[in-house]
Order: structure tokens, then C-alpha cells, then sequence
């Protein structure tokens, strides 16, 4: 007979301590709700974020400036010989890129060198600096 007093015991225990658990959890999320809500933009932002615009009716060539956030956004529609000219220009960003990016980065490389050691510093010179450091540290720090 104890036996069925200890489990109705521990039956009723487990359900107030699961009924606890639950009635702190709903008020902690009922707490924190107002927090997280308050993070949300405002209706008036919402309403501004976004725009629409005609533009079935603008010709080639044609621009228009419309206001969006009291700020201007230009759109042109461009001509023909304009689309052809900008695809010439980003072929040719695309050719001179690399060429560019070596040139800044052996640029730059000198001028810190020649404030690290402070002497006159030419490409042969960084390459036995980077052989020397590679000899020192080894190759896991330089890629050879």
C-alpha cells in the first residue's frame, strides 16, 4: 500500500514540476515579446521602403529622376550605342585588371619596405627580402 502513496507522490510531483516549468517559460517568452518587437521597424518606415515607377514609357536615351527616402534615384534607359560602348570599357577592365592589381601590389609592398628598412627598395631586392624571410620561417607563411 505505500508503494501506490510513493507513486501517486511522484506522479503529482513530476506534474507540478512540469506545470512550473511551463508557466515560467510562457511568462519569460511574454516578457521578452515586447523587447524583441520593439526592434521591428516602424509602420512608416515599412510604407517607405519601397517604390514603383513607370518606365514602359521612357525612349532610348531618356532619363528620369524620381524621389525615394526624400533622396533622388536617376534611371536612363540607354541607347544602343551606349550598351555596346559600356561592354567595350568592361572588357577592358576585364583585360587590365590582373596587370593592375600586381602593379598596386608591388607598389605598396616597396613603399612598406622602404619604411621598414628605410633604403631604396627595387623588385630584386623584394625578392631576396621574401627569399631570406622564407629561408628563416620556412614556406608556411609564403606559399613557395
Amino acid at each position: 500500500m505505500s508503494d501506490q502513496k510513493d507513486e501517486k507522490k511522484t506522479n503529482r510531483r513530476d506534474f507540478l514540476f512540469t506545470a512550473t516549468a511551463a508557466a515560467g517559460a510562457v511568462g519569460v517568452g511574454a516578457a521578452v515579446w515586447p523587447l524583441v518587437d520593439q526592434m521591428n521597424p516602424d509602420a512608416s518606415v515599412k510604407a517607405l521602403a519601397s517604390t514603383e515607377v513607370d518606365v514602359s514609357s521612357m525612349q532610348p536615351g531618356q532619363s528620369l529622376t524620381v524621389l525615394w527616402r526624400g533622396k533622388p534615384v536617376f534611371i536612363k534607359r540607354r541607347t544602343d550605342d551606349e550598351i555596346k560602348k559600356a561592354e567595350v570599357e568592361i572588357d577592358t577592365l576585364r583585360q587590365s585588371a590582373p596587370e593592375k592589381i600586381n602593379k598596386i601590389a608591388v607598389v605598396t609592398s616597396t613603399e612598406i619596405l622602404k619604411k621598414l628598412i628605410g633604403a631604396e627598395v627595387n623588385n630584386s631586392s623584394i625578392s631576396a627580402i621574401v627569399d631570406d624571410l622564407v629561408k628563416k620561417n620556412g614556406d608556411k607563411y609564403y606559399g613557395h
